[in-house]
């Protein structure tokens, strides 16, 4: 097994490269990408945890899902260069692109209103495996949408233990 790296990093910090083996990140766009809402998509797979970021002021939330069934999604595509936004947009090359994650891929969920039940099985110390589809967009009100999803179910895999007081 090889040894974690040091290497400075910045304000004199020092940053350590994962041991071999240790390969899957969970964070924001540490996913290998973001399902994709459309009718239809279904999500089947392991409940990894749930993350937050702030966006525009506000903080929002997304699960990660290890799939134990292909879904569409969102992904990077390799021929956008973050550094030349520009050019990409001039030569409309888009940031994203769709394609189909296969089993044993991590992808990205947005929270949503129909899937905030998610949030009190993260963290509590159990395994789940978790189910949903996106049905169509509805028309809430205030000419706001949101997706509809069929679901979500969860089956325990483990129980969380017990802390004794």
């Amino acid at each position: 097994m090889a040894k974690a790296k040091n290497r400075k990093g910045a304000n004199g910090t020092r940053e350590a490269s994962a041991p071999d083996g240790f390969n899957i990140s969970v964070g924001r766009e540490r996913g290998d990408g973001w399902a994709k809402k459309k009718p239809g998509n279904e999500v089947l797979g392991r409940l990894l945890g749930r993350h937050t970021y702030e966006n525009r002021g506000k903080e929002r939330a997304y699960y990660q899902v290890k799939l134990s069934r292909p879904c569409e999604a969102e992904v990077n595509n390799p021929d956008y260069n973050d550094e030349d936004p520009e050019g990409m947009e001039e030569n409309e090359i888009p940031e994203r692109v769709d394609a189909t994650l296969p089993e044993g891929a991590i992808v990205n969920v947005d929270e949503s209103a129909k899937l905030a039940d998610l949030k009190s099985r993260c963290g509590d110390g159990g395994v789940y495996d978790v189910w949903f589809v996106y049905g169509e967009k509805v028309d809430i009100g205030n000419g706001q949408t949101m997706w509809n999803v069929v679901g979500p179910k969860l089956r325990m895999v483990e129980k969380p233990s017990e802390i004794p007081f």
